[in-house]
């Protein structure tokens, strides 16, 4: 498995993936994000919503309570494995903090992600 290829976007990031298949990337992003404390809320490893914290306790206390949620598709397009990682919501929930708190996460986890396939 080899990162051939990864952009930084707006709100996230995209990459190709060589000599792996679909499920081996899927499978080592969610191994990535459960290791860092996340949990697979939505969907599949292929197509999937990672969150870590509670929403409802972010709603309640604001910046004060962790709650991160993003989004994940690995496809398979001309015969490379392409993944996209994006913020699932803009953290507003938790004010201008909270959306502080929400980018600052999403470029952790983006710089981090450029090295989990080597």
């Amino acid at each position: 498995m080899k990162l051939i290829d990864f952009e930084d976007v707006d709100k996230g990031a995209r990459g190709v993936v060589a000599e792996a298949t679909v499920k081996e990337v899927a499978q080592k992003i969610n191994d990535f994000f459960v290791s860092r404390g996340y949990k697979l809320e939505e969907g599949t490893m292929a197509v999937a919503k990672y969150g870590i914290g509670n929403m409802t306790m972010r709603m309640l206390f604001g910046a004060f309570v962790k709650r991160f949620q993003f989004n994940i598709a690995v496809e398979e397009v001309a015969g490379e494995i392409k993944f996209a990682f994006s913020k699932s919501g803009s953290g507003m929930s938790g004010g201008l903090i909270g959306m502080k708190k929400t980018t600052t996460e999403m470029i952790k986890i983006r710089d981090l992600m450029k090295t989990i396939f080597d």
